[in-house]
């Protein structure tokens, strides 16, 4: 008898070290945690964490305007034949030039700023702005500027 509540213990303690170990890596995975829920109710809180972060990486591109306003949609790819839907947050400058995007993970509607794939600053010297797409490569996802022959991508971590 004794055995068999150890046992139960013990698997008790195994399986709720699991499900925190599940946790801490979801935490690490989105340390920002969830900016909102879809289909596009966003956190102005965290908007304007993300709002400080996007002018910051504006101006370290050289970019003299700022972040005006912020968009979740679903961002196409020339080749994401039965890879589903997937989701990306949008901003567009003050001056219309730019715009910044980065690739978002959805967990039971909850979304959260996706850091395992770069976010991108496509600056156009064109008359229309340029933007995001999707291209799959390797087995990984990158986003590319889209939009005119000028059009300048510019990489950054979340």
């Amino acid at each position: 008898m004794k055995n068999l509540f150890f046992s139960f213990i013990a698997l008790v303690l195994l399986v709720s070290c699991k499900q925190q170990t599940q946790q801490i890596d979801e935490v690490l995975k989105y340390p920002g945690g969830s900016i909102g829920h879809l289909p596009s109710n966003l956190d102005d809180a965290k908007l304007n964490d993300i709002r400080l972060i996007w002018n910051a990486e504006l101006k370290a591109a050289g970019v003299n305007s700022e972040v005006d306003n912020f968009e979740v949609y679903t961002i196409s790819s020339d080749n994401n034949a039965d890879k589903g839907a997937v989701y990306a947050l949008r901003a567009s400058s003050k001056d219309k030039k730019n715009t910044i995007t980065a690739l978002l993970a959805v967990k039971d509607n909850a979304i959260f700023l996706d850091n395992t794939t770069p976010a991108v600053i496509c600056s156009s010297g064109c008359e229309t702005p340029c933007g995001a797409k999707l291209m799959h490569k390797s087995g990984k996802i990158w986003l590319v500027c889209d939009g005119c022959a000028d059009c300048i991508k510019t990489d950054f971590m979340m």
